[in-house]
């Protein structure tokens, strides 16, 4: 623990030394030689930042300078004897210097980690969408709440054009937006393949039908704040998904404009079926979740620029959707699943809300320090044999223990960056 504090320690002094250095030239996408290095030029700030296996210089920021004011000249003593007065003559009161506005003060440490943050959101945000994918078939009910509607749409469609490259067969795939029970039951007899999924439903897994009669229950109690959307699979065998559904099941009066997080990280669940059908029996619960919050935050976003994004962050005041960062470990293991296979929910944490806020950080980390192609490369390659824990090092060139040391780390800076007081907030 000491050896990590020095080390931190120096890692912070010599970043102290090369934010002070000043570049002759410094243009977006060049070479740089030292990670968090920064270079102010004409006006804006540049950050040395790791894409893939370069380092290169960041998209540059507009920094404010504060201009210097003059110190007033002292006026002499007046005279004992008075003088006669000169004819009076007008002047014009000198303009007020403006005061610039206030900029804040990123330390060493916020420089290097918000730059392996802004290279993973930028990679989603660089992404070029297709025109139209077509690859949803959407089931709506009239009743559902139209903005709420619009946004969950938006979120979805955004998201499937940005990674439709993933989907490598053109298997059905439905989203419905329900408000009652009857609509969402009447779109799986329309069917066949949803039909069969719901017969299998009822006679093997009680806890998914339960969960679907006790979601109708709190719209029917009147509920109105009622939000909630999942991502399934389509079964027609034993094996291999035929098909996905998402469901969105939503009072009739919640209209929520922010609900394109809803759709986007539902649409995130989806892409990790694209990556790897065995999902999720193969990945922990901290990134089953972590990596469709990380997806959905960086779409719903809708940021353009980087100081976009962190104002979105900071936003995220609630875990509703699973955002905010608030009190509760930072430990990772405590968040992997069953003991055994170290998988899916098993695990007493699983069920909470932990797993989106510890997650989505992980897998930022992850993809801006080696590569959001990286990340999905890796939950392709795993299957029950190539267990996700012996295959991350051969992805990553480190251990999962190495860098579950080095999210800890991460992870509260993140919370006290974006969250300040997060250790003692209540959820």
């Amino acid at each position: 623990m000491r050896t990590r504090k020095i080390l931190i320690s120096f890692l912070v002094a010599q970043s102290l030394l090369l934010s002070s250095i000043a570049y002759a030239s410094v243009k977006t996408g060049d070479s740089c030689s030292k990670l968090g290095a920064t270079s102010t030029l004409k006006g804006y700030k540049y950050t040395c930042i790791k894409s893939g296996k370069k380092l290169v210089w960041g998209k540059g920021v507009k920094v404010s300078v504060t201009p210097q004011t003059p110190a007033p000249t002292p006026s002499s003593a007046p005279s004992e004897t008075p003088t006669p007065s000169p004819s009076p003559v007008t002047t014009n009161a000198p303009e007020p210097t403006p005061t610039p506005s206030p900029t804040e003060t990123k330390t060493p440490q916020d420089i290097h980690n918000l730059a392996i943050l802004e290279n993973s959101w930028s990679q989603v945000r660089d992404k070029k969408p297709v025109t139209e994918s077509g690859r949803i078939i959407f089931l709506i009910d009239p009743k559902f709440p139209d903005q709420s509607r619009d946004a969950i749409k938006k979120g979805i469609d955004l998201t499937v054009s940005k990674f439709d490259y993933l989907f490598k067969t053109n298997k059905p795939i439905y989203a419905i937006f329900s408000t009652s029970l009857d609509f969402e039951l009447a779109q799986f007899q329309k069917y066949d393949l949803m039909q069969k999924t719901y017969e299998s439903e009822v006679t093997s897994n009680s806890i998914l039908r339960q969960w679907r009669i006790d979601h109708y229950k709190q719209i029917d109690s009147g509920f109105k704040k009622f939000g909630s959307g999942g991502t399934m699979p389509l079964f027609n065998g034993p094996v291999e998904p035929a098909g996905y559904y998402m469901y969105f099941r939503m009072h009739p009066e919640n209209q929520d404009p922010t609900a394109i997080l809803m759709g986007a990280h539902e649409t995130g669940h989806l892409l990790q079926w694209q990556m790897n059908w065995d999902f999720p029996k193969t990945i922990p619960a901290w990134w089953i979740e972590g990596q469709a919050q990380m997806i959905g935050e960086s779409v719903a976003s809708l940021a353009t620029d980087f100081n976009q994004f962190e104002r979105y962050i900071k936003s995220q005041t609630s875990p509703d959707y699973g955002g905010g960062f608030f009190s509760g470990t930072t430990n990772l293991y405590e968040l992997e699943g069953d003991s055994v296979t170290r998988t899916e929910f098993n695990c007493a944490k699983c069920g909470t809300r932990l797993i989106y806020s510890r997650g989505k950080v992980a897998i930022h980390y992850l993809s801006g320090k080696y590569g959001n192609d990286k990340v999905i490369n890796f939950v392709s390659t795993l299957s029950r044999t190539n267990l996700w824990w012996q295959a991350f090092e051969k992805s990553f060139g480190v251990s999962v223990d190495t860098f579950y040391t080095e999210f800890e780390a991460y992870a509260k800076w993140f919370g006290d960056y974006f969250s300040p007081g997060w250790q003692s907030s209540q959820f």
